[in-house]
């Protein structure tokens, strides 16, 4: 049995763990890596620290409740692990949230250490301790790096965090778990180059989609919404090497095919953004002309993103939009004359066009698509060149 010291004074009363109320899943995942915590039941306490600490415990101890009298009170175990008890009654005795190794000065590893914090949270929230709550909620912030990191820790982190703070404050209307939420939320579906690349490559997000398919939905519209005329071409090279960290994350595709699922609509939500203003990208945007120059991103993702573009969205209607500007445009820049390889893929992608108009050409005229061309864009056409 536990001890804690207070002024020298004999303990006078002793928590013990109970029957199960319920689970937290925060203690659902702790009880299946507890060791000698699991076997801890009883710590022997003060009244007057516990009654100081806590309403629950005040209430208890200076009223008429039958254990206001008691030397043993019993708390529902699942509300309380063992951990999350040494935990609460260490702040209550030092005012400090301790997440050490017990007998080390070496903190224990970030992923227990959360579980740690929620169950901490969980049951100091039970015990109607605000402090010990702000504490805990601003110790699992940190472990985040305020929200505004793409860390292989962070990128862990953050979904576990995620399913502990939307469940709270959903089923408990906590507004402090639903800013944590709202911020969790924020990262995982904002500066979209950086997260795609990061915690869209994460098992922990793999999971959260796959076991709460309603997150999963929401976050993924979230980032379709993002996307447009101005990250879109950034957007497909972060779904690109996501999809290439994927493969040696998980070669057998045991865990990542919901990620790559969405990534895949999420490609195609770009591609669509990119169909749209082929002109533009082909034109001015930087991004895409440095790509073409050899100076930003790589010839295989050139190739693929006109493969796919061409392949999801070239119709009668922009056909000869997708001709103009990579005839006009692309082969036109001074770095295409002294690079066969991305001469090779312009040449490749405008012959797929050409043939994609040849077997159309009735079609396009009646519509009128070739009058929006440039009249050397068409005489180009005409010849087949």
């Amino acid at each position: 049995m536990k001890q804690f010291s207070h002024n020298n004074a004999i303990p006078n009363v002793i928590l013990a763990l109970g029957a199960e109320q319920r689970l937290t899943a925060a203690a659902r995942r702790s009880s299946c890596i507890q060791t000698d915590n699991s076997e801890k039941t009883r710590w022997a306490c003060h009244k007057t620290v516990l009654a100081g600490s806590s309403p629950y415990f005040g209430a208890m101890f200076q009223s008429e409740f039958r254990e206001s009298g008691a030397t043993i009170v019993f708390l529902p175990r699942g509300i309380f692990t063992a951990a999350a008890l040494d935990g609460i009654l260490h702040y209550m005795y030092t005012n400090e949230i301790d997440t050490h190794i017990p007998g080390s000065t070496a903190e224990i590893t970030t992923p227990a250490a959360l579980d740690l914090l929620q169950n901490i949270y969980s049951a100091g929230d039970y015990l109607g301790m605000t402090s010990l709550c702000d504490a805990a909620a601003d110790r699992m912030a940190g472990m985040t790096h305020r929200w505004n990191c793409y860390c292989a820790s962070c990128v862990d982190t953050v979904p576990r965090l995620l399913l502990f703070t939307s469940a709270q404050s959903q089923s408990l209307d906590d507004e402090r778990m639903a800013h944590m939420t709202e911020n969790a939320l924020k990262i995982l579906t904002s500066n979209l180059p950086k997260t795609l690349q990061s915690f869209w490559t994460s098992r922990e997000l793999a999971h959260l989609i796959k076991y709460f398919p309603e997150t999963g939905r929401s976050l993924t519209q979230q980032v379709l919404l993002r996307i447009n005329k101005s990250n879109a071409i950034e957007s497909l090279y972060a779904c690109y090497q996501a999809a290439q960290t994927l493969s040696q994350k998980d070669a057998e595709g045991t865990w990542s095919k919901v990620l790559n699922d969405n990534l895949s609509m999420i490609q195609s939500r770009a591609i669509q953004t990119l169909a749209i203003h082929f002109n533009f990208y082909c034109s001015q945007y930087p991004t895409l002309l440095s790509c073409i120059d050899g100076i930003k991103y790589s010839f295989e993702f050139l190739e693929h993103i006109l493969q796919q573009t061409l392949a999801e969205q070239m119709d009668s209607h922009n056909a000869g939009i997708f001709y103009q500007g990579i005839v006009r445009h692309l082969m036109c820049r001074h770095a295409v004359q002294h690079c066969e390889k991305v001469r090779v893929i312009l040449q490749e992608a405008k012959s797929s066009i050409l043939h994609f108009i040849s077997s159309r050409v009735s079609e396009i005229k009646e519509s009128g698509d070739f009058e929006v061309l440039d009249r050397g864009v068409v005489s180009l056409l005409a010849q087949g060149k």
